[in-house]
């Protein structure tokens, strides 16, 4: 193996490795959204329940 044989297979490892940071990067960032958002479930409540005879929508 020649010095450019093996210049380039370091090259190839270096850009190999910081891609799989960037994307780790991304889905511990990811994580961390879903933690941070998920307890905003609880606040949510149900939808009131529409009369028998009444639209579902107002319309002026």
């Amino acid at each position: 193996m020649n010095d450019e044989h093996a210049y380039g297979a370091v090259a190839d490892r270096r850009l190999v490795n910081q891609q799989s940071l960037m994307i780790s990067y991304d889905f511990k960032l990811m994580m961390v959204v879903t933690l941070v958002a998920f307890p905003l479930v609880f606040l949510l409540r149900k939808p009131q329940k529409v009369a028998a005879g009444a639209p579902a929508v107002h319309i002026d």
